[in-house]
C-alpha cells in the first residue's frame, strides 16, 4: 500500500490548482465504491462565499457535544493534508488517509480525477467505514458542480454570497447564487444564513419544493452583549452565548447553524445544553484567531475577498474601541483574488503594511502585489519582504506592546504565521 507521502507527491503532480467542475467523474467512481450501502449517515452540505468553514466547525462542535459520531470534510488545510478529513473533531491518521486514497485508486480504473476529487472520494470512503451519525461536507468551489455535490444532502446550509472565483462561478450575485443553490435537493430543507439572499436561491428552492429558511425573513437574529437572540421559525425565542469564534459575522453563522439543527430528524435530537457547550468550545484555526506575543496582539484571518475584508475591518474597529495601539497588517494573496477590493476595506484601519509574495503557480510577484496595494495606500507605509514569515517578523519587530498585528489574505500566509505561533519555530 502506498504511503500518504507517496500519495501527496502523486496528487500534487496532478496540479493542485487545477479545477475541473463537473460531477460525472466523481459520481462514476462513487458508484464503484458503493459507499453507505448498509449505513447512511445524515448529510449536511455547506456552501457559500464566506463563513463555510466556521459553520462546519459550529455544526461539528455542537453535534459532538451531543454525543453523536460526526465526520467533517473541509478544504483547504492549514498545515497538514489530513486536516481536511476529521472524525469527531480530530484529523484522521496518515495510514487511514493513505488506505482511503488507495481504495479510490483501485476503483477509479481509467477515470481521471483532480486533486480535490481524489480527496473528496477518500473522505467519503473514510466516513463510510466509520459508521457515522452525521457527515458535514464543505463545498470547495461553487456548489452545483462541486465534487461534494455528488452526495445528496439531507440538509443544505448556504452562508453569505459575494463575488469570488468569478472566472468559474460568474461575476454577479444572482449567477453565483444559482451555483450555490445547486446543493439543494427536492423536498428537503435549506437554510440561508447570509444577510442578503439572492432571488436565484429562492427560485431554486421553489422549483425543487425545498423549504427555505432565510435570515431576516423566516428567522430573526440579534446581538445582545455577550449573547445573541434567535427568533426561530416556530416562534420560540432562543437566547444563546456568543460563539467562541470572534467577530460579529460569526453571530450570523451561528444563527444559521442553530436554525439548521432545528430541522434535523427526530432521531437526531440536539439539546440546549449541547448547543451552549458547542458554542463555547468551537475552534477554527486561522479564522478570527487571536494570540498574545509579548503584549502584542496578533490576529489571524483568512479573509481573501472583499466581503472577508469588510468583516475583518469591522473586527479591527471593535478592537480599537478598547485599545489605543496601532494596527499593522501582514498581507498577501493569490493572483485571482480581488486585491484592491480587500485593501480598500482596510485602508483606513491600518497604519503600516508588510507584504510578501506567495510561491506557486497562482502566486503574485512582489512588484505586482505592491502595485495593487500602493494604488490605495501610501507607498511610504508599505514594507516588503521575500517571504510571509519575514514579513510577519518585520511587523513584530516594529510593533510595541498594545499594538495589533493583523495577518490576513491567503491561507498560505496565515498558515506560515500560525505555524510559528503554535510551534514557536
Amino acid at each position: 500500500m502506498n504511503t500518504l507521502d507517496h500519495w501527496l507527491t502523486k496528487l500534487e503532480a496532478l496540479d493542485i490548482t487545477r479545477i475541473e467542475l463537473g460531477l460525472d467523474r466523481v459520481s462514476a467512481v462513487l458508484n464503484r465504491l458503493t459507499l453507505f450501502a448498509d449505513h447512511r449517515p445524515y448529510v449536511i452540505t455547506v456552501a457559500g462565499t464566506n463563513g463555510k468553514g466556521s459553520s462546519v466547525a459550529l455544526l461539528e462542535a455542537i453535534l459532538i457535544a451531543q454525543g453523536y459520531r460526526v465526520g467533517a470534510y473541509t478544504s483547504p488545510h492549514l498545515h497538514h493534508y489530513t486536516e481536511r478529513v476529521r472524525l469527531d473533531g480530530k484529523p484522521v491518521g496518515e495510514q487511514q488517509m493513505a488506505a482511503a486514497l488507495n481504495a479510490v485508486e483501485q476503483e477509479r480504473g481509467d477515470i481521471p480525477l483532480t486533486y480535490f476529487e481524489f480527496t473528496t472520494l477518500a473522505a467519503l470512503q473514510i466516513f463510510d467505514q466509520a459508521k457515522l451519525d452525521v457527515v458535514i461536507l464543505e463545498v470547495g468551489l461553487g456548489g452545483r458542480l462541486d465534487a461534494v455535490n455528488a452526495v445528496d444532502a439531507d440538509l443544505a446550509l448556504i452562508t453569505t454570497i459575494s463575488v469570488d472565483h468569478a472566472d468559474w462561478l460568474g461575476n454577479d450575485i444572482e449567477t453565483i447564487g444559482f451555483e450555490k443553490a445547486g446543493i439543494m435537493r427536492p423536498g428537503k430543507v435549506a437554510v440561508f444564513s447570509g444577510r442578503h439572499c439572492p432571488s436565484s436561491v429562492v427560485k431554486t428552492a421553489t422549483d425543487l419544493g425545498v423549504k427555505l429558511y432565510r435570515a431576516g425573513v423566516e428567522y430573526q437574529v440579534a446581538s445582545e452583549g455577550d449573547c445573541f437572540t434567535l427568533n426561530l421559525p416556530n416562534g420560540r425565542l432562543g437566547h444563546w452565548p456568543r460563539p467562541a469564534l470572534q467577530g460579529e459575522h460569526q453571530i450570523d453563522n451561528a444563527a444559521g447553524v442553530l436554525v439548521a439543527l432545528t430541522q434535523l430528524p427526530e432521531t437526531l435530537v440536539v439539546t440546549p445544553a449541547a448547543i451552549k457547550q458547542g458554542l463555547r468550545v468551537v475552534r477554527h484555526a486561522g479564522r478570527s484567531e487571536f494570540f498574545d506575543v509579548g503584549g502584542v496582539t496578533v490576529l489571524l484571518e483568512v479573509a481573501h475577498n472583499e466581503e472577508g475584508g469588510a468583516a475583518l475591518a469591522q473586527m479591527i474597529r471593535q478592537w480599537r474601541q478598547e485599545h489605543d495601539g496601532r494596527v499593522l497588517a501582514v498581507f498577501s494573496a493569490l493572483a485571482d483574488k480581488n486585491i484592491p477590493g480587500m485593501i480598500h476595506q482596510l485602508a483606513d484601519q491600518v497604519e503600516q503594511w508588510w507584504l510578501a509574495p506567495l510561491s506557486g503557480p497562482r502566486g503574485l510577484s512582489l512588484n505586482t502585489l505592491v502595485e495593487h496595494v500602493s494604488h490605495i495606500v501610501n507607498l511610504q507605509i508599505i514594507h516588503c519582504e521575500s517571504t510571509p514569515l519575514l514579513a510577519y517578523n518585520g511587523a513584530l519587530k516594529t510593533a510595541r506592546p498594545g499594538d495589533l498585528i493583523v495577518v490576513f489574505g491567503s491561507f498560505l500566509i496565515v498558515s506560515a504565521v500560525h505555524d510559528t505561533l503554535t510551534t514557536g519555530k
